[in-house]
């Protein structure tokens, strides 16, 4: 049976349209026609029946009773069909959601329709008003299509966007939107309203140390060196990063590593990670640098430079001097190191603009000329200054220095000796040196100074000359010794006799050479007397004073010092010595040693 309404099929027997609720009516029938029944022919035996006759009492229904039956039964179809027909009410609010993605602090959230549920609970109790809406839908959309369909077309709910992300317990506002043919064309209404809702059941996030697999690495040459960073994590790229300052960088400078506001919200929403801290500073190591301080070259760096100075002056002796010049002392004084000034240009030949700085190793020479023949002679010892330089010295990553050791420059300015006659590399006065290589270039060049001009002369030359000044020495106290054997034994060992008379006596009796001062109880000295005197030196010369008078010492080595001397004879303990046996003049000159001690700091 079809419904003359909507025109859904329904069971034979179904009374109301299932699809739109309208009652259905049956077709009418015709009547059935009865086979013709000829009256039965009775027995000619008449049998007497008895008449019953069964009358209700009110056996007749009135127009006006069956008006009333009428009537009801049209207050209940029609009663039934507004039953069926009563649209249904659907609370949208109900069948909202709240979708959450991410982790809290750095989620996402959106509002959404529980179409499922709709569809649950109301897909038998919908329909369409008529059947030329669902006729007109049908040609809409190609198809047909199903209240619910209609329904979900025509409704939607949205957010509005945030820029920022949402943590548990904050809330999200949504808004309807509701098509109005809703009403002209389903057997329902539809109820809703604009709110908002809470946010809950984000994950928490946890701490963690993002650095942890980060690398910075450091190259160039200070102070233009230059950073490289490397994300080593699989979690989030390079690009996450940012650092500065990535150039023009030196050795000790800061570069702070950050993580941007992508990585923190990558890392928390897909692994539900938050960095400890958004940046870290790295310090600047391992960049080769300009040498810019005397204190920062190391120690081997300066004794191959030193050593290279020696071989150079040896080479320079070989190759230029006679049999007439000796090298008596090499004496290093110490360093004048110039470093360029920013942004100025030089017109030195040797060095320019580029040349980060000079490193000049000072030295004093004592050179001694000499000749003689049937005619003249000649016999000079000089003091002439020389250096060699070293540019752009630069200290490797470990502080050592780098130079090409081979790369030098010496002086091209010489000194001339007795009219010509001989002619040394160098300068003559330290001062004329200072002037060439410094004060010349004050307008390219800052500098730092550190040559001691009373610097001790260490070189192997001036040892060489000690050791033949010794040895010399020892062969002199020799011959004195064994002259003196036969006075020795007949010397006096008591200790009251005259004290000054005895060290007169001495002082006339030893050989100068076994005397550091041979004169220093007969005649004043002075400070030019004691200056270049070592320390031990200056204490022979102190204590041969009383050795002169007879004086013993505790000292073990002093005592063995003077038992080897030929004019020494010690005959007064050393309690027993006064002070009262010395001159007034042995005093001063007492005095003037200790002063130069204290000088020097040999004391």
């Amino acid at each position: 049976m079809y419904c003359e309404n909507c025109g859904t099929k329904n069971d034979d027997n179904a009374r109301f349209c299932c699809e739109c609720g309208s009652p259905l009516m049956e077709a009418p029938q015709e009547e059935e026609k009865k086979p013709e029944v000829k009256p039965e022919i009775k027995s000619s035996v008449d049998v007497k029946t008895k008449k019953t006759s069964i009358t209700p009492k009110n056996n007749k229904i009135s127009k006006k009773a069956l008006a009333g039956i009428g009537a009801g039964v049209v207050v209940l179809l029609v009663a039934g069909g507004i039953v069926n027909n009563n649209r249904k009410t659907i609370d949208l609010n109900k069948f909202l959601v709240v979708e959450t993605q991410g982790y809290d602090g750095y989620g996402t959230a959106k509002v959404n329709i529980n179409w499922d549920a709709i569809e649950k609970k109301y897909k038998s109790r919908l329909s369409f008003k008529n059947l030329r809406t669902a006729k007109s839908l049908k040609d809409v959309y190609g198809d047909s299509i199903s209240p619910i369909e209609f329904l979900e077309d025509r409704v939607s709910v949205e957010t509005e966007d945030s820029e920022y992300y949402v943590s548990n317990g904050d809330k999200v506002a949504y808004t309807w939107t509701v098509s109005k043919d809703i009403a002209s064309d389903l057997n329902c209404k539809i109820k809703y309203k604009d709110g908002e809702e809470k946010i809950s059941g984000l994950e928490k996030t946890k701490k963690t140390d993002v650095f942890k697999n980060v690398s910075v690495s450091f190259e160039g040459t200070s102070p233009n060196g230059t950073a490289t960073v490397t994300y080593n994590g699989g979690e989030i790229g390079m690009d996450c990063f940012s650092y500065e300052p990535s150039e023009g960088l030196r050795n000790g400078d800061k570069v702070t590593v950050k993580i941007n506001d992508n990585g923190v919200n990558s890392l928390a929403q897909g692994f539900g990670e938050v960095p400890e801290k958004t940046e870290k500073e790295y310090t600047v190591s391992g960049l080769a640098s300009s040498l810019e301080k005397i204190d920062q070259i190391d120690k081997d760096s300066l004794k191959a430079m030193q050593q290279q100075a020696s071989d150079v002056y040896n080479a320079y002796m070989a190759q230029n001097w006679e049999g007439s010049s000796t090298l008596e002392s090499f004496t290093y004084l110490g360093d004048y190191l110039l470093t360029s000034k920013s942004g100025s240009s030089s017109d030195d030949d040797y060095y320019t603009d580029s040349t980060s700085n000079i490193l000049y190793l000072v030295y004093k020479t004592q050179i001694r000329s000499q000749y003689s023949d049937e005619y003249s002679s000649y016999d000079s010892t000089d003091d002439i200054y020389w250096y060699i330089s070293y540019s752009n010295l630069m200290l490797n990553g470990d502080g050592t220095v780098k130079f090409d050791v081979l790369s030098y420059n010496t002086p091209d300015s010489g000194v001339s000796i007795n009219n010509g006659s001989w002619y040394y590399t160098g300068y003559d006065s330290l001062d004329a040196l200072y002037k060439n290589v410094v004060t010349a270039r004050l307008d390219y060049y800052n500098h730092e100074d550190n040559v001691d001009a009373n610097a001790k002369d260490t070189s192997k030359a001036s040892k060489d000359k000690k050791k033949k000044d010794d040895s010399a020495k020892e062969d002199s106290a020799a011959a004195s010794e064994q002259a003196a054997g036969d006075s020795s034994e007949a010397a006096t060992d008591n200790a009251g006799e005259d004290t000054a008379d005895a060290a007169a006596a001495n002082a006339a009796t030893g050989d100068a050479s076994e005397f550091v001062l041979p004169n220093s109880s007969t005649e004043p000295i002075s400070i030019t007397d004691v200056e270049g005197l070592t320390q031990y030196q200056c204490l022979i010369a102190r204590n041969e004073i009383y050795a002169r008078h007879g004086r013993k010492f505790k000292d073990q080595g002093l005592q063995e010092y003077f038992n080897n001397c030929s004019w020494y004879n010690g005959t007064i303990e050393p309690d027993d010595f006064q002070e009262s046996y010395l001159s007034d003049l042995e005093r001063e000159n007492e005095e003037i040693i200790v002063g130069y001690e204290e000088e020097m700091g040999y004391r």
